[in-house]
């Protein structure tokens, strides 16, 4: 599967080629404070893991539902993906995403997410009808991004997560079809 996002970038599967880049990129500590599935310090066993569930996932719901973002060379610099699927009959899910440090403030992602989520809402294993985001309330450049691809505020959701023994409020976003 490929989608292409421009003529720089675009998304495709991810593959055990894959470890290398994710296991560089999640030393970027930031990911790790603005995501809550990704852990800190991340390392080969993280990597094998994270490939091995996609993988699993995809046998599931009969396509891979995380996905990766290349230049337009191949080299993996972010992640995008749907999650919370409890069935491929689902009619909601919800969006994830990352972006390595070299390839954040230039409008990649903000393109991604629209390019994912139009993919994303016209396929049909997936029947969705809503996409929504929940975003760590301190991370305002992911507000800023979603609400450039149309997601609809809903809520704030206080101490939604917990996180290193501390608790996280939460902005809700959707966009709905």
């Amino acid at each position: 599967m490929k989608i292409d996002v421009n003529t720089q970038i675009y998304i495709s599967t991810i593959t055990p080629d894959d470890q290398a880049s994710y296991i560089a990129h999640m030393q970027d500590r930031e990911i790790y404070e603005k995501t809550i599935g990704i852990p800190y310090p991340y390392g080969e066993n993280e990597a094998k893991w994270w490939i091995a569930a996609v993988a699993e996932e995809a046998k599931r719901f009969g396509q891979p539902l995380q996905y990766a973002i290349r230049t337009e060379d191949g080299a993996l610099i972010g992640g995008i993906g749907l999650m919370d699927m409890k069935s491929s009959s689902d009619h909601a899910a919800e969006l994830g995403f990352w972006l390595a440090r070299n390839y954040r403030n230039k409008g990649i992602m903000t393109n991604c997410i629209k390019a994912f989520t139009n993919w994303a809402f016209n396929n049909p294993t997936f029947g969705l009808v809503r996409i929504q985001c929940r975003i760590f309330a301190h991370n305002e450049v992911a507000v800023k991004i979603v609400e450039k691809c149309q997601f609809v505020p809903e809520g704030y959701m206080r101490k939604r997560f917990k996180k290193d023994d501390k608790y996280i409020d939460a902005k809700i976003f959707a966009l709905v079809r």
